[in-house]
């Protein structure tokens, strides 16, 4: 599941598992602003609000392992790139945590409970599934789909990144996580015909026109 670790120097890719990350969520509906003096001020959701009002916004911080879901070439180009929180298994599963803390629970079953939630596809579509690795201190763990965030591609931040780089998927492993984002994103299907006018739907059901006979 894991590929040889990049060196520090090395460019950020997709599947970079990334240490000591912090982010916060924000309240949009009354966010606590702050001006440049630290002062409090209103937040008026008719307004446009810019980076040049240079206000600040107070949040609760968290800190995470995360894994870097931008491609490639977006990480080197864009302004912007996708990050995923780590949660941990037993964490994110209550299930598994009550099958772990029995000491009864074999690994057979353990391994029959990842395999059909999370080897499965589709069984738990906002979850991808990382085994343990010993050499980055990461117990079993999840990429939690729903918790997405951006950092802004600064040198600083890039080099920060990669220096706290703790591991890094092989091709396989990237492969799968690609299939799974997609799943996830896209596993809502659509009405047949949905894009047509109901004109347009009738008359597709209207039998194809003969041709006239020929004597």
């Amino acid at each position: 599941m894991y590929a040889q670790l990049p060196p520090p120097e090395a460019d950020l890719s997709q599947g970079d598992i990334i240490n000591n990350v912090v982010f916060g969520y924000v309240s949009i509906s009354d966010p606590p602003l702050y001006d440049e003096n630290g002062v409090s001020v209103p937040f008026d959701s008719r307004q446009p609000l810019t980076l040049a009002d240079r206000r600040d916004v107070m949040v609760a911080a968290q800190k995470s392992r995360v894994v870097v879901l931008s491609q490639d070439c977006d990480c080197l180009s864009k302004p912007y790139i996708a990050i995923a929180r780590l949660v941990e298994l037993a964490d994110f599963d209550a299930s598994y945590a009550n099958m772990a803390g029995n000491p009864a629970t074999t690994v057979k079953s353990k391994a029959k409970h990842i395999g059909n939630m999370y080897q499965r596809a589709g069984a738990k579509p906002d979850a991808f599934y990382l085994q343990e690795n010993a050499d980055a201190d990461l117990p079993k763990s999840v990429i939690a789909f729903s918790q997405i965030h951006s950092i802004e591609t600064t040198a600083d931040n890039l080099e920060y990144l990669r220096r706290n780089r703790i591991a890094h998927m092989n091709q396989q492993t990237v492969f799968d996580l690609q299939f799974r984002l997609a799943l996830y994103f896209g596993r809502f299907a659509t009405d047949e015909n949905y894009m047509l006018t109901e004109a347009e739907k009738e008359a597709l059901l209207q039998p194809a026109a003969q041709a006239p006979a020929q004597n």
